[in-house]
């Protein structure tokens, strides 16, 4: 409620994801083939195919990208009705260096969120204090380890309808999780602050960071230690 009234949702009948700033529903679709279990996944040649086990962000992530993906897409206007483009399919894994670390992985995962989920279970982490208050996890952790020791790196692959193929590494050299996500916090709210002239304009609505901000968010994180490179392998 805002000063005292009620706020009524807009209502549709389709995803809100896919919703564009008019009401209308974007023609540009994602389809999450998130996978369900441990497998593989070709990385740019150079580091070949590794094993894989589903990432507990990956559906959060995905949303994230049928969100950019709606707001991003080409319809093709040349017909009537416009022709939707080719739908984006997206996959999201979590890479290991050998099958048994991912199964561990993977069932030690499944075997924490049945505990978390039953009623019975669930008390008693509470009781035994099993998950840590938030912001206490890196608690013994020092600065300088999570400066020098920590980091995260994303590979991508990217197929499109007719062949072309792209493949891309974004490189976190430091702890993702607090010291950059903190800095991400701040590069995207000084994109707003001073480089309003340079960003996309789009007017009011819920927009993810990449249609907000695009290259000048990317811009600035490759400025300050992230490493972002992108090729065609494949025309």
């Amino acid at each position: 409620a805002v000063g005292g009234e009620m706020i009524v949702p807009p209502k549709t009948n389709f995803d809100p994801l896919i919703r564009l700033r008019d009401g209308t529903k974007s023609l540009s679709r994602t389809k999450l083939a998130l996978p369900a279990f441990v497998s593989s996944m070709q990385l740019p040649k150079e580091s070949g195919r590794v094993v894989t086990a589903p990432f507990v962000m990956s559906a959060v992530n995905g949303s994230v990208v049928k969100r950019s993906h709606a707001l991003r897409g080409r319809n093709d206007t040349k017909t009537s009705p416009p022709l939707p483009p080719p739908t984006l399919v997206y996959r999201e894994a979590r890479s290991f260096a050998d099958v048994k670390s991912a199964l561990v992985d993977y069932l030690g995962t499944i075997l924490f969120l049945t505990a978390l989920l039953n009623p019975v279970t669930s008390k008693l982490i509470d009781l035994l204090q099993i998950i840590p208050e938030p912001g206490s996890v890196m608690g013994n952790i020092s600065k300088q380890t999570m400066t020098n020791e920590f980091y995260l790196s994303v590979a991508a692959v990217g197929i499109g309808s007719k062949g072309t193929k792209l493949e891309s590494i974004l490189y976190f050299d430091r702890d993702p999780g607090y010291i950059d996500t903190a800095r991400m916090l701040i590069e995207s709210a000084l994109c707003l602050a001073m480089d309003h002239d340079v960003i996309p304009k789009q007017g009011g609505g819920f927009y993810t960071p990449s249609t907000a901000f695009g290259n000048v968010l990317l811009d600035r994180l490759c400025k300050r230690g992230t490493h972002f490179q992108m090729r065609l392998v494949q025309e």
